[in-house]
């Protein structure tokens, strides 16, 4: 999730998140609130437990750290692997279905069978890219015994083999012609550079052994020290030069921007939207509802140029300060939002939020990190205190995986972010007309966005032509333009996940609305949302499910 913040000083009247109400990481289990008969609960629990040891990384994530001292397995044999697990699932579930009658058994089955099969025909349609973030990997780790730094450790000692397996990957890209753009690798020998030191110290997997709880000795400490100096002199710093090497020196781009350009790009392209917006849609129907909402989103008296060009050259409508801007922040999601949630939700949340500045000038504007399953580590809203830049960190999203990997349902979770910014409307914080204008000119930029993804990939557009139309069309400056196109050209169709979730999602509660009359409550409509396990097809059945029983 995203607020989309100028270059060098940052919108004043910020748009309002919900953050703090986010959908659940996105991996099947069950509906929260499901009491599931035992066949399928076990179901459940083995897939679950199969996600967690087959991917360690994303159990961090969650907040399960039995296997914080493994990496993922990204060899062809791994991915091969996962196919026929997911296909002995799938078996179970069909096997399964047959018999159900129970709702929620049957909401949860089909949820299973959506994610097995999302992932299992994405398959063919790997992607040979370079995604490293292991920096963020570690954040997701727990650092209070002995036992954590010997699994960061063992992490350490497996990561040359992991870089390794990156560059097979990419090689068998480049033999089948399935690559990257140039525009989509150029800043990636910097960053793989990073990790090239002489001295364990300049590395920047030394920052999590420079300090230790006070619990530790210093005999421990210096063990630790020395044997993480070691492993990243000796072996990690001349993986990522290995790494830097090829991709510097034998690494072949594909001439095109467009993702249809690769072989069976069509196919490919049409997955990866139905990947991320969980839709049947056609890049052709995406491309006019984003001209569509564009259109409609305005309401004031001006074009839509007019409108984008005043929101980013009035100086009114910024911070000057990033000590201001971090105010405004701590002031919306500590004070002025949380009274107002009971309102509009029945379950706030157990997880924290945390509102946290990032001073660097390549960070992202403002991301959202879920805080873990179980509620030990908070949610954190990262806000850049310098500028805005595009290539933001996207939690554990390897869109460059897309979309051979786990579907995390993207216009569900991405959906809710965009709708519940429509819900300052209900909370009454969009009275003054200025706020509103933030608001509005960020639902023109998430529409634009519909367009020039769609343009770029399908319908021939030029990055010229998509910088020129996104910089008519919203309040970006000329930079931001550029670095959001390139983002697209990288990711393509993720971001038409934001504004196709939106829509569905308002759909859904204006039918509510309409056929409940009286009986509708806002509350309950949010709960039945955010107590579906995804994705937005899904959604829709459990709304019109809870609609058939009068709203209750």
């Amino acid at each position: 999730m995203e607020l989309v913040l100028p270059h060098l000083l940052v919108r004043k009247n910020i748009n309002i998140f919900i953050i703090s109400c986010l959908p659940p990481v996105c991996v099947w289990g069950v509906s929260v609130s499901a009491q599931l008969s035992p066949a399928v609960q076990k179901l459940a629990d083995d897939y679950f437990n199969w996600r967690m040891i087959n991917k360690p990384e994303f159990a961090s994530f969650v907040g399960i750290h039995d296997y914080d001292d493994q990496l993922d397995d990204m060899s062809l044999e791994a991915y091969q692997g996962r196919y026929d697990q997911c296909q002995v699932f799938l078996d179970q579930a069909e096997a399964l279905e047959s018999n159900i009658t129970d709702h929620d058994d049957l909401i949860n089955i089909r949820a299973l069978k959506n994610e097995l099969t999302t992932y299992m025909d994405g398959f063919p349609y790997q992607g040979e890219g370079v995604h490293i973030d292991f920096e963020r990997l570690i954040s997701w780790m727990v650092f209070e015994t002995s036992q954590d730094y010997e699994k960061l450790l063992s992490r350490y000692e497996k990561l040359p083999e992991q870089l390794m397996q990156i560059r097979e990957l990419m090689e068998t890209g480049v033999a089948t012609g399935i690559v990257n753009h140039a525009i989509s690798m150029k800043d990636v020998v910097e960053g793989l550079g990073r990790f090239v030191v002489e001295a364990a110290e300049d590395s920047p997997l030394w920052t999590r052994f420079a300090t230790f709880p006070d619990n530790f000795t210093q005999e421990e400490v210096t063990n630790f020290q020395e044997r993480a100096k070691t492993i990243i002199l000796d072996q990690i710093s001349s993986g990522f030069q290995q790494l830097s090497d090829y991709v510097n020196t034998d690494y072949i781009t594909r001439p095109d921007i467009a993702v249809t350009s690769l072989p069976d790009g069509e196919a490919r392209y049409s997955q990866i939207i139905k990947f991320h917006t969980s839709t049947d849609l056609t890049p052709e129907e995406i491309h006019q509802m984003g001209l569509d909402e564009i259109v409609s989103e305005l309401g004031f008296n001006m074009s839509v140029a007019e409108f984008s060009d005043m929101i980013r050259n009035d100086p009114q409508f910024y911070y000057d300060d990033p000590d201001e801007l971090m105010e405004g922040f701590e002031d919306l999601e500590y004070n002025v939002i949380p009274p107002k949630l009971p309102e509009i939700f029945m379950n706030i949340p157990k997880a924290k939020l945390t509102v946290v500045a990032d001073p660097s000038p390549d960070g992202a504007g403002a991301y959202y990190l879920a805080g873990s399953y179980d509620g030990s580590r908070p949610g954190i809203f990262y806000v850049n205190t310098y500028h805005y830049d595009a290539q933001r960190v996207m939690e554990d999203r390897n869109y460059w995986q897309t979309p051979s990997r786990f579907p995390m349902y993207t216009a569900y979770v991405e959906g809710w972010a965009l709708y519940s910014e429509n819900l300052g409307f209900d909370m009454d914080l969009y009275e003054d007309l200025y706020v509103r204008y933030g608001h509005y000119s960020d639902e023109i930029f998430r529409a634009g966005r519909l367009v020039v993804d769609t343009g770029m990939h399908a319908l021939g557009w030029t990055r010229q032509e998509a910088i020129d139309f996104l910089f008519l069309h919203t309040a970006l400056t000329r930079i931001d333009v550029e670095n959001e196109v390139d983002r697209y050209i990288t990711w393509p169709g993720q971001a038409l996940a934001y504004k196709v979730g939106q829509l569905k999602l308002t759909e859904l509660r204006q039918k509510a609305a309409n056929k409940l009359g009286d009986k509708f409550v806002i509350k309950k409509f949010h709960d039945v949302v955010l107590d579906s396990v995804g994705p937005l097809d899904l959604v829709e059945d459990e709304v019109n499910a809870w609609i058939d029983a009068g709203g209750k």
